[in-house]
């Protein structure tokens, strides 16, 4: 028993110190390519309540996000008052900012709502579905700033192979999660209809875009007819994996034929059967599912043009437009969601310099401020996180409490799941030696 404790503290802190590494060579990466400089994070004259509308939006931000959760929660009947959420909420963000103990902000979450109501599937399924719409949001507010951003996608090569990687992230988990979740909360049926659906919405998006910005274009450009016929193939490759989903995922439930193959075989079967569960969970409940998705959109537009506020703010060489913002900030977000301390810091900072450098102004400019801007935006958002650190230090030992009750219960089934995989292990030893011996016994008896 100990010894099992000790390999698993010393797992876990191989990989907090994997971690910080990320997070301090990024920073030296960014440092020392002169991609982040502290001399240029000065405030331009008079310039200085942009920050504070920044710091109200992202407040605003965090409220949104509480709000949706509690929707959730709801629809999976373990209803908590908001203002319980919000204060949990602020906690979950003080420990996301700067993973105290190598835990994150959902692993609070999950263990006070788990004592608060005693339903630990439901709220495990309500935590998978609150990241769930809030990653399909940034990704479906990828795909409107790439409409958007199109002219300029156009006009810049370097653009090209990212706008490419964005339309393919966005294809596969918009039509898979569309499909999917016809095919589980409904039936096949319903899942072959929203399939065909997506094939039909894609065709159509294809030939407006084709008729908005012209044949000649097309025809004029090989890098652009190359860019858009990747683009549709990519959308065939994506409409086929959803078609495979339809037919095999229903197959997948708690109970059926495939379930034991997914939980056995597949890497990440158990998570995969756990995110299933979660989807069935909120069966009939599309309304509220459309209030939480609507709520996740807001949110992440305010989150947008709280980053414009902060890059207005500062006094820059060569200053982004909105349009920059709006197509940079949604891959940064993906890659800032990495469970790193400081929530992705030097993550977000390279994406967002990155894309944003990639990107040029009505003048040929080149943007080089990028991840001196998401700096200072992250420095903000702290500030927030830091109205959460009261708020733990008053309800501490409560939280404490109950985050030591969730971890148990994980220890405990961890320890049931493997007593489960040795019974499972040694019946199929049993059945093999008892095969082997009946053939012997066959072999051996006189003709």
């Amino acid at each position: 028993m100990s010894g099992s404790k000790q390999k698993r503290s010393l797992k876990e802190w191989l990989i907090l110190a994997l971690k910080f590494g990320i997070v301090i060579g990024a920073l030296v990466y960014l440092i020392w390519s002169d991609k982040l400089d502290f001399s240029k994070m000065t405030v331009a004259p008079g310039k200085g309540p942009l920050l504070g509308v920044t710091i109200v939006c992202v407040l605003l931000v965090n409220f949104l996000s509480f709000l949706r959760y509690s929707y959730l929660l709801k629809g999976v009947g373990a209803p908590l008052p908001v203002k319980d959420v919000c204060r949990i909420g602020m906690i979950g963000a003080f420990f996301n900012i700067f993973m105290l103990g190598g835990l994150g902000g959902d692993v609070i979450k999950l263990a006070y709502v788990i004592r608060e109501t005693g339903k630990r599937a439901e709220i495990v399924a309500s935590v998978m579905i609150d990241r769930i719409l809030g990653l399909i949001a940034i990704l479906s507010l990828g795909g409107i700033a790439l409409l958007i951003s199109w002219p300029l996608v156009v006009k810049t090569p370097s653009l090209h192979g990212l706008s490419l990687g964005i339309f393919i992230v966005l294809s596969l988990a918009l039509t898979v999660t569309a499909c999917g979740w016809a095919a589980l909360t409904w039936k096949r049926r319903e899942g072959f209809i929203a399939w065909g659906l997506c094939g039909v919405f894609g065709v159509v998006l294809c030939w407006l875009a084709q008729a908005h910005y012209g044949l000649a274009l097309v025809h004029s450009d090989s890098d652009i007819a190359l860019l858009a016929g990747r683009a549709m193939a990519s959308f065939g490759v994506c409409w086929i994996v959803a078609l495979v989903v339809v037919v095999l995922l229903p197959s997948c439930q708690p109970g059926r034929r495939l379930e034991g193959f997914v939980r056995q075989k597949i890497p990440l079967g158990h998570t995969i059967m756990q995110l299933i569960q979660a989807v069935l969970m909120y069966k009939g409940h599309a309304r509220l599912m459309g209030i939480a998705f609507f709520l996740s959109l807001l949110l992440q537009c305010i989150i947008i043009f709280a980053v414009y506020a902060t890059a207005m703010a500062l006094q820059l060489a060569v200053m982004p437009e909105l349009s920059h913002i709006f197509f940079a900030t949604p891959p940064t977000f993906v890659a800032n969601a990495m469970p790193i301390p400081g929530g992705g810091l030097g993550v977000g900072e390279g994406t967002f310099g990155l894309v944003l450098s990639l990107c040029r102004t009505s003048d040929g400019s080149v943007i080089k401020d990028g991840a001196n801007i998401f700096l200072v935006f992250r420095l903000l958002t702290v500030l927030t996180g830091l109205l959460g650190l009261p708020l733990y230090l008053i309800g501490k030992k409560e939280i404490v409490s109950a985050e030591q009750e969730y971890l148990e219960s994980l220890d405990q089934e961890e320890k049931r799941e493997e007593e489960i995989e040795n019974a499972e292990r040694a019946m199929a030893v049993q059945e093999e030696t008892g095969n082997t011996n009946g053939d012997a016994r066959v072999d051996g008896e006189p003709s």
